[in-house]
C-alpha cells in the first residue's frame, strides 16, 4: 500500500513538473513571441492608416484643384460670351474686334504710345 502511495506521488510530481515546464514555456516564449507580434501587426495597420489618409488628402486636393480649374474656365467662358452679347449689341462681332487690333498693329508715327 505505501508502495501505491510512493508511486502515485511520483507520478503526480513528474506531472506537477511537466506542467511547470509548460507554464514556463507558456510565459516567457509563447507570450512574448505573441505580444509582439501583436505590436508589429499594430504598427503595420497604423502605417497603412497613415498611407490612406495622406493618399486621401493628395486626391482631395487634386479634386479641389480641378474645380477650381473648371469653375475658372467657366468664369472666363462667361465673361466671354458676355463680351461678345456686349459687343454684338454694338454692332461689332468680337472676332471682327480682334481683327482690327490685330490688323492695326501696324505703327502710327502720330501716337505717342
Amino acid at each position: 500500500m505505501a508502495f501505491l502511495r510512493q508511486a502515485s506521488f511520483l507520478t503526480l510530481d513528474e506531472a506537477i513538473k511537466t506542467t511547470n515546464r509548460r507554464v514556463n514555456a507558456l510565459e516567457n516564449v509563447v507570450k512574448p513571441r505573441l505580444e509582439n507580434t501583436i505590436s508589429y501587426i499594430k504598427g503595420e495597420l497604423d502605417e497603412l492608416e497613415r498611407e490612406d489618409f495622406f493618399r486621401l488628402k493628395k486626391i482631395q486636393g487634386y479634386k479641389k484643384r480641378e474645380i477650381e480649374r473648371q469653375m475658372a474656365a467657366a468664369k472666363q467662358f462667361a465673361e466671354e460670351q458676355l463680351a461678345e452679347e456686349v459687343a454684338l449689341k454694338r454692332g461689332i462681332s468680337v472676332g471682327a474686334a480682334t481683327n482690327m487690333l490685330v490688323a492695326g498693329g501696324e505703327r502710327d508715327e502720330d501716337i505717342i504710345f
